[in-house]
């Protein structure tokens, strides 16, 4: 599955990208696929062999907002299917009880989405 990220640091290469998601997020990118490398607000498009779509969302949690080299980046879920799950005030809600345990543990231990750093 696939995850975008978006306003990298124009000076990031793959193994940067690499890093900075591992650090974060403890979790290996398979492939990367970059937009507007040299425009003003470059991004990549990661793909992830064996994610869920709660992975996912997971993960757009964790790196959504971030800042990295005085960027603010932006992370989306690409809609592939419909999916059970859905963003309401910037918190993810499961519409399915089980799930709603594991995306619980994805928290952030409350620090505030304003000026978050690695």
């Amino acid at each position: 599955m696939k995850l975008w990220i978006g306003n990298l640091p124009s000076n990031k290469n793959d193994e940067d990208v690499r890093a900075f998601v591992q650090k974060c997020t403890q979790i290996e990118i398979d492939a990367i696929t970059h937009f507007d490398r040299d425009g003003s607000r470059p991004g990549v498009l990661i793909e992830i062999g064996g994610a869920t779509q709660l992975m996912l969302l997971c993960m757009q949690r964790r790196l959504h907002q971030t800042y990295w080299d005085q960027h603010e980046l932006n992370v989306r879920v690409p809609s592939q299917t419909k999916s059970r799950c859905l963003t309401k005030r910037g918190f993810v809600q499961s519409c399915c009880e089980g799930q709603l345990a594991v995306l619980e543990r994805c928290e952030l231990d409350g620090v505030s989405k304003g000026k978050r750093r690695c």
